[in-house]
């Protein structure tokens, strides 16, 4: 571009490329959202809404805005929308005991921190390009899940029970099939340990 039409074009180009990137990035976790068919939590999921908000109390985080989607497979998904965003379908709350739940909600809260959001961000962003920069899901976020709980078994089990998601939205999900997750069976042992 700097030859055909000079180097003021050419930065101009790599500027609104740059915004066109960043804006892609940051649109992943609404994209994720309207694609689930998401809606705010209501109150026929006050159970949740109030674990989740307690929970970050006592974990001095900011509460995440609850959604729920309508599926047969229960999962869960974090993500930033606005802010961070906490996705439970409709399965994972009907299925889930209290204890299986407060896991997953821990879980979601631990990997809730900027960074870990921001690289999952540009993972979803970029596909397969971008996974490498993601956050292992499964390593240190379970221990640490785990130890807030104290009883690892309810988060080994809420993982069993999960149905992982293979959507290029990997990187949000609690459990997926791909990068980057580590597999349920190495997450389920790693919990067995503690």
């Amino acid at each position: 571009a700097a030859l055909v039409v000079g180097p003021g074009a050419a930065v101009a180009v790599a500027i609104a490329a740059a915004v066109g990137l960043a804006a892609w990035v940051i649109v992943q976790g609404r994209l994720a959202l309207r694609r689930l068919g998401a809606r705010p939590a209501g109150s026929d999921f006050l159970r949740a809404s109030h674990l989740l908000t307690e929970l970050a109390k006592d974990l001095g985080v900011p509460v995440p805005r609850l959604w729920v989607a309508s599926a047969e497979q229960p999962n869960a998904l974090l993500c930033r929308a606005g802010g961070p965003s906490v996705l439970l379908t409709s399965a994972l709350v009907e299925e889930y005991t209290r204890t299986e739940l407060e896991a997953v909600l821990v879980h979601c809260l631990c990997r809730c921190n900027a960074k870990d959001l921001t690289h999952a961000q540009i993972a979803s962003a970029f596909g397969g390009l971008g996974v490498r920069l993601a956050p292992a899901v499964g390593e240190d976020d379970d221990v640490m899940a785990a130890s807030v709980t104290r009883y690892p078994p309810a988060l080994a089990s809420a993982i069993r029970k999960a149905v992982p998601m293979q959507p290029r939205w990997s990187p949000f999900w609690f459990v997926a099939e791909r990068a980057p997750h580590r597999p349920v069976a190495d997450r389920i042992a790693l919990l067995a340990d503690l």
